[in-house]
């Protein structure tokens, strides 16, 4: 905290201590005999035996210490220790007390038994003549810590405990603080100024000059800057180049990507062109010893020099003429390595002047060129991912593996950089091979062979190279006749059936791809690969919709498939005999494309979520029983519903005949039955009988009454088929469940089983036959009791769900196997087994249950686990 001199009266002494330092500190003798000085004024008034001054950045970092020596001979005898190089204070131990002053800017008084020593030279000073330290006080600039003053004295008793000099220390440390700050300033700009006056002349003299030439450098970049690419930028460099230089030759070395080249680039009034053969290792050329040195240079006999000496890059000249060359190095903030070069015929022709003008215009025409060079790469990958992605939408349009080498073939060159490109793609009948090679290419024949080579390596020789298609384009340009392959590249074409191919390029080239081409490379066989696998999956679809087309074609079921919109996807003949017509009707609705109305009743029902099943009327008489099932794809749901439809007229004519042969004998058995009945009750009245005969005529009794029900509940099926008493009206469903529950009370009762009911409150009327209901109610419920273990318990639910009424009976008695579940609808079927060997039944119940609820236009399900219970859900519509 800064302190508050205006609370404080400073004596008079310390104003005059001060201004005595002011007066050292403003002699112009060194900061190490100025800081000597302020520790004797200082020692003197206030009688301090030793003193350490320490002074750290921003102020020159100096130790100064003084001790009084304690000479008997000599009393005011003084050494003055001065350390002008001490070591670091961020380089001291963390805790040091000189660091932990400078960092609070507090004053530190040692205690009376406190030994330990700072660090440098105050461990010296005071060690050597058994000084004790009593107070550290830290001098303040501008809230900074500029450094501190350590109080010591001989006498351990010798405490600085005044209260003014307490006060009086940290005021002290800011004002001298200041005037060391103040001093040191004033210094650094007095030396400044005589350095600037020392300079003003000769700044002067050549200011003009220098004004001139860079106006004119200027206006030479200016005119440079208007370049796009490299050729446009390299015309305007030789443009402007004429106006500042006379030359025969300008060309720009550059390491290449692999830096193992030097590319030339030989600019002119044309743009410039890069020497494809010409391409120089970069140990045999002049730039690495240019580039260490840093600095330009002049070659004034390039001709005179030993073919040791003579670089290639000097023999390209020297075959163009060029003996005098001047060259200057170069590299830029984006790691572009290389050097400007200018030659002229003409011996010894360029001077020192010459050489200074180039090394102050490339550094910046580098940077013109890097960018101008990255403006180019950018268009070249620009054009690249174009054609990459017009090769796609080309390939796209096509499955024939022929046309995909074709098209594939006749954009390589354009996309890869190299001699020779190559695609090979197998199939089950043989290999589709395109190839790319020079203008009058004399290595044919072998390139193919190693290509074909690299095919079957890749391959694993899995795939048949009997060739079935070829096809050969010149698309780059001649090669030397001594042409090899240095470098080779192979990516694999990948299916989920493996490895069906490869893309391939080769070059007599040194220089390898870069990362884009690389790229580049990979995404073409990616696209290649995506398309042959396209083209192999689209020729197994047609080959199995061929198959399936034939199996639809000859099976005799009819089988239909519409779409969730109603849209016919897929029909066979024996479904166009159904539909009324004599072609397919594949894309059109089904409401427009056939008059059979039960059918595309059936289709709206089910989509509605009713039954997926029914009869099919047809014209001529027939049946068919249709069942629908979902096509599901996915996140996507149920896309549409497939329709198989069999010809069930003779089943239905069995049934009927069946059913009218019970209906006969039923009838027939109801009259002797009977008379057996009536003759049973007269027996005893005929006469005396014992009790054998009693309890014969009690089984005749019994089993004709199990007969008689029988033909009665087989009588009934048969009239609710029929829709005989099934008069429909509007009913509530709570009383009649109500009448049911209470009427089978006693007999949950005798089974000790609990019947609960939760019904729903103002459930809607329904349109039903009351008699019927209470059938279903009835023979639901009373099953539950029936098949449900003493003490159990059978729930009654009954609520809205949508647009229908859900009656569920829930029962925690014995439960159903699941294979027979299935058939527990069906008519005399009942389920086996030792668990319900004692419960009777004629396995019509449900049956006829069943019946009455279609009839109601509603449904029965079954969910049940075998040992735990079941649940029977009815679902009746609610009237409109």
């Amino acid at each position: 905290m800064e302190p508050q001199i205006v609370d404080l009266d400073l004596s008079t002494e310390i104003w005059h201590l001060l201004v005595k330092i002011n007066i050292i500190l403003q002699q112009s003798t060194d900061w190490s005999e100025r800081l000597e000085q302020v520790n004797a004024v200082i020692s003197t008034s206030i009688e301090a035996d030793a003193l350490w001054l320490l002074t750290v950045p921003p102020l020159p970092a100096i130790a100064c210490g003084l001790v009084n020596t304690p000479l008997s001979s000599n009393p005011d005898a003084q050494i003055q220790i001065v350390d002008q190089a001490p070591t670091p204070v961020e380089d001291w131990p963390i805790n040091t007390l000189i660091k932990q002053v400078l960092a609070q800017q507090t004053l530190h008084f040692y205690k009376p038994n406190q030994s330990d020593m700072e660090a440098d030279l105050e461990n010296i000073l005071f060690g050597t003549f058994q000084t004790h330290p009593a107070i550290i006080v830290p001098l303040i600039a501008n809230n900074s810590s500029v450094g501190v003053i350590t109080i010591a004295s001989t006498h351990l008793t010798k405490q600085y405990t005044d209260p003014h000099i307490q006060k009086m220390l940290p005021i002290f440390g800011q004002l001298l603080g200041d005037a060391l700050q103040q001093t040191h300033t004033f210094n650094q700009m007095t030396e400044r100024l005589y350095a600037l006056s020392h300079q003003q002349k000769t700044f002067d003299s050549t200011l003009q000059q220098k004004t001139e030439e860079s106006q004119f450098l200027d206006k030479v970049i200016r005119a440079v800057n208007v370049g796009h690419g490299l050729s446009e930028t390299a015309q305007l460099i030789v443009e402007q180049f004429n106006k500042l230089f006379t030359f025969h030759h300008l060309n720009v070395l550059l390491i290449d990507n692999s830096e193992q080249n030097i590319r030339q680039l030989v600019f002119n009034e044309y743009g410039s062109h890069e020497q494809q053969n010409r391409r120089i290792p970069i140990e045999k050329s002049t730039l690495p010893s240019l580039l260490n040195q840093s600095q330009g240079r002049i070659d004034y006999d390039i001709s005179v020099m030993d073919s040791e000496r003579l670089s290639s890059d000097n023999q390209v000249l020297l075959q163009d003429g060029i003996k005098c060359k001047m060259s200057v190095p170069f590299k830029t903030a984006k790691n572009l390595q290389g050097s400007f070069n200018m030659g002229h015929q003409e011996v010894g022709y360029y001077s020192a002047q010459d050489l200074d003008m180039l090394c102050k215009i490339t550094p910046r025409l580098a940077v013109k060129i890097e960018n101008a060079n990255m403006i180019d790469t950018m268009e070249s990958h620009t054009n690249r991912l174009q054609m990459l992605n017009r090769l796609g939408e080309m390939l796209l349009s096509t499955t024939e593996l022929e046309r995909i080498v074709e098209t594939t073939l006749s954009m390589l060159p354009r996309l890869l950089p190299g001699d020779v490109q190559a695609i090979i793609v197998a199939s089950e009948e043989g290999a589709y091979f395109g190839v790319a090679v020079p203008y009058s290419f004399s290595r044919t024949q072998e390139t193919l062979e190693e290509i074909f080579d690299t095919f079957v390596e890749m391959t694993e020789g899995k795939l048949s190279n009997e060739i079935i298609f070829s096809k050969r384009i010149a698309g780059n340009m001649p090669v030397s006749n001594t042409w090899e392959p240095n470098i080779v590249h192979s990516l694999p074409i990948l299916t989920r059936q493996g490895t069906l191919g490869i893309v391939y390029i080769s070059t007599d080239k040194e220089e390898l791809l870069s990362n884009d081409l690389l790229r580049i490379f990979s995404l073409v066989a990616s696209q290649i690969s995506a398309v042959v696998e396209n083209a192999s999956l689209f020729r197994q679809v047609e080959q199995e919709g061929a198959r399936l087309a034939a199996i639809l074609s000859s099976s005799t079921d009819a089988i239909l498939v519409v779409q969730r919109n109603g849209r016919v996807v897929l029909d066979n003949p024996a479904a166009w005999q159904v539909m009324g017509v004599q072609t397919s009707q594949r894309g059109q609705q089904l409401a427009e494309c056939t008059t059979n109305q039960p059918l595309i009743d059936l289709f709206e029902t089910t989509i509605q979520g009713g039954k997926p099943n029914g009869e099919i009327p047809l014209q001529d008489g027939r049946t068919l029983f249709a069942n629908l099932s979902p096509v599901s794809v996915g996140e996507h749901g149920i896309i549409g519903w497939v329709a198989t439809m069999q010809d069930v007229s003779h089943f239905k004519e069995l049934n009927e005949l069946k059913n009218e042969f019970v209906n006969a004998v039923s009838h027939d058995l109801r009259s002797p039955l009977s008379s057996i009945l009536i003759a049973t009750h007269l027996m005893g009245q005929t006469g005396a009988i014992n009790d054998n005969q009693r309890d014969l005529m009690g089984t005749i009794e019994r089993k004709v009454k199990s007969m008689s029900k029988l033909i009665h509940n087989l009588l009934d099926v048969g009239k609710i088929e029929a829709g005989i008493d099934m008069e429909m009206e509007p009913l509530a469903v709570t009383p009649i469940l109500k009448d049911t529950i209470y009427a089978l009370q006693t007999q949950a009762e005798n089974k000790s089983i609990e019947l609960l009911e939760e019904i729903e409150a103002d459930l809607p009327d329904i349109d039903a036959n009351e008699t019927r209901l209470q059938q279903i109610f009835y023979n639901l419920v009373g099953n539950a009791i029936k098949y449900t273990p003493d003490s159990g318990q059978v729930t009654i639910k009954a609520f809205r769900h949508k647009n229908e009424i859900r009656i569920q009976v829930i029962d925690t008695g014995l439960g159903i196997p699941a294979a027979d579940q299935p058939h527990i609808f069906q008519k005399f079927y009942r389920v086996r087994g030792d668990h319900v060997k004692s419960i009777k039944g004629t396995g019509l119940g449900l049956a006829i249950t069943k019946s009455i609820v279609e009839k109601h236009q509603g449904r029965i399900w079954l969910e049940s686990v075998f040992g735990k219970g079941s649940t029977f859900t009815t679902a009746l519509p609610i009237m409109e």
